[in-house]
């Protein structure tokens, strides 16, 4: 007979390029042996009360976050959950959405507190459903739990104030030490918050409903772990992540070099609970795209190609590359730059000086491409690369024609490598 067993934790992987949707939970069996006549319900609670936790370092070990264990029929999982009031824990909605029978808490052994075992019941959980934007972590995905009684150990205070861009975070975890038991170790990491990432395109305010986080690696078992800002204020809840394992795998669906950790979280500042008045900033409850990486790689490249700001960093670094190769070239002619929304090209305008004789001259011509360049954290920003070069050759006999008059060109033309086609110049002199 076997115990399905089932780690909490919303990981978003890619199994092909597109392809969207992810699992809620990952399970697999607990194998409880030939023993037939045991009660798979009762055996699912068993490895709840089994359950155990330690802190990587008892020092510096947080008092106020918990190891969630629960239970419905023969399925077992766990989550993390964190303190905010005596009586009250705060974890994620797909933790307990499908309203778990059998709830406790373990509290690790601190500097000052013993561990505690407490039952908890759901007082609320965000709506979680069955559409794209929820299989893919965009929504706002939190819950409140009550104590069977209450607990002295401290409770995390909640900054609803919103999350700027680059904000330091320290999130709390219970990370799975086991395969066949529920047993966790409380482990503290660095993250950031990061905007204009392709993970979460929504995320361009600080009152965005979900948030994209980096720099720390969120796991099977941290759903409902909370991100701690350098003031101890809790300003958002991890529930999602890139699953570790299919980074490789993505990095080359979305051709870009290197990725860091990505996870999200839901922002404290769009947790209805948390407001007295029920309303929460309009940004909160702004339209949630379903964009899985590759849709929000997408979106990111649009938007950065409709830049301004972009638009005029790049013709002022096109302007000053151009000025740098007319300055080592040819005096006889006239250099000018072009753009055609996607390139930026060197081209002769006209002929500036007489000659003695008949004239012939070969280039090169640099042309500086505008392109997408995605970092580590999946933002984009568009940049200018060296591409190919046109090949530029003219031959014209000048001697003797006044200032203004019309060069009887021989022969001018303009090759465009990437297509292998000439085209003629109609070149004359400078006025």
């Amino acid at each position: 007979m076997r115990v399905q067993w089932g780690l909490c934790c919303l990981l978003l992987a890619l199994s092909g390029c597109g392809k969207k949707g992810s699992d809620y939970t990952y399970r697999w069996s607990y194998d409880t042996g030939d023993r037939g006549n045991l009660d798979p319900v009762a055996e699912a609670r068993k490895l709840v009360d089994q359950s155990r936790v330690e802190c990587a370092e008892s020092k510096q070990c947080n008092p106020s976050t918990a190891l969630l264990s629960f239970s419905k029929s023969s399925e077992v999982g766990m989550c993390t959950a964190f303190v905010i009031s005596p009586s009250l824990l705060m974890t994620n909605s797909h933790c307990v959405e499908k309203n778990p029978e059998y709830i406790k808490v373990f509290f690790p052994e601190t500097f000052g507190f013993k561990a505690e075992t407490r039952e908890a019941s759901i007082v609320h959980y965000s709506a979680i459903d069955s559409s794209t934007q929820a299989k893919l972590g965009k929504r706002a995905d939190y819950a409140t739990l009550r104590l069977s009684q209450s607990t002295s150990r401290p409770a995390l205070k909640v900054d609803t104030s919103g999350v700027p861009d680059e904000t330091q975070l320290r999130i709390v975890s219970m990370t799975p030490q086991s395969r066949t038991r529920i047993q966790a170790k409380l482990i503290e990491q660095q993250c950031e918050s990061v905007m204009n990432s392709a993970i979460q395109p929504t995320y361009t305010t600080p009152f965005a409903a979900v948030i994209a986080i980096t720099g720390c690696l969120v796991d099977h078992g941290n759903s409902g772990s909370p991100l701690i800002d350098s003031n101890g204020m809790v300003r958002a809840i991890a529930h999602a992540a890139i699953d570790q394992k299919a980074n490789e795998r993505i990095r080359r669906e979305l051709d870009v070099e290197a990725m860091d950790p990505l996870g999200m979280a839901t922002n404290m500042a769009c947790v209805v609970t948390l407001r007295r008045d029920g309303s929460v900033p309009s940004e909160c409850t702004s339209t949630i795209v379903d964009a899985d990486l590759i849709d929000g790689l997408q979106i990111m490249k649009e938007r950065a190609a409709k830049d301004p700001n972009a638009q005029i960093r790049l013709t002022v670094q096109a302007a000053s590359e151009a000025k740098k190769w007319k300055s080592s070239h040819p005096t006889e002619l006239r250099w000018k730059s072009t753009y055609n929304g996607s390139e930026f090209t060197v081209k002769p305008e006209c002929v500036l000086k007489t000659a003695k004789s008949e004239t012939e001259i070969t280039e090169y011509l640099p042309t500086w491409k505008v392109y997408s360049h995605v970092d580590s954290k999946l933002r984009v920003e568009a940049a200018l690369q060296e591409g190919f070069w046109n090949a530029f050759s003219i031959r014209y006999k000048s001697s003797g024609l006044k200032s203004g008059a019309t060069i009887p060109v021989l022969m001018a033309k303009l090759q465009y490598t990437s297509d292998n086609v000439w085209a003629d110049l109609n070149l004359g002199y400078c006025r």
